[in-house]
């Protein structure tokens, strides 16, 4: 089996990151893509309003309960941890909430790594992006640790490197990509 869900953790810079990135891929990009980034409440409705815009691939905030879909972009809310669910039908429900609470960051890329890993371990593609601090090092660790597989975005595109080298620091990553040429490898493990 292929991927089936790819999951991004990005900070400091990542709008601008994630405007180069998400508009590369069609209208029939072939699974959900689950986005956390660091934003304050109300930013993340803003930022996928302007992806969605610029983007074939539909774009929106990740509401309570919406089912995971080929060819949408969720990207988590300011103030909540977005995890996944499998229910009996074998959809995959979006879930947000507020706990765990001592979690540095909400929403937190480890937060969303781990469960994502929980449901599709090595059919999981995780993707740590420009940002500062140590987010997604120990989600990376989960993601790999479940047959899954983590690109890092290249020092040389990151506006700042502290996450992507955590990963990289840590054995961790599989492939190291510049944002430039990131769409293309992504597709390239997909096919």
């Amino acid at each position: 089996m292929g991927i089936e869900l790819i999951v991004i953790g990005i900070s400091t810079g990542g709008s601008k990151a994630l405007k180069f990135l998400i508009p590369q891929f069609a209208a029939n990009f072939p699974i959900p893509v689950v986005i956390v980034q660091h934003l304050p409440v109300g930013e993340a409705e803003w930022l996928a309003l302007r992806l969605d815009l610029l983007s074939q691939l539909h774009v929106v905030e990740a509401k309570q309960g919406d089912i995971l879909r080929a060819g949408v972009v969720f990207i988590a809310p300011g103030g909540k941890h977005l995890t996944l669910s499998r229910q009996a039908d074998g959809t995959v429900l979006l879930e947000l909430d507020t706990q765990p609470a001592n979690s540095w960051y909400c929403p937190s890329v480890d937060v969303l790594f781990d469960s994502a890993a929980e449901i599709f371990g090595d059919r999981l593609l995780g993707i740590v992006m420009t940002g500062m601090g140590k987010e997604g090092k120990k989600g990376a660790g989960k993601i790999k640790a479940s047959g899954g597989k983590i690109f890092t975005e290249h020092e040389s595109s990151c506006i700042v490197y502290s996450m992507p080298r955590e990963v990289v620091e840590a054995g961790l990553s599989d492939r190291i990509v510049s944002l430039e040429d990131l769409a293309s490898v992504i597709l390239e493990e997909l096919n």
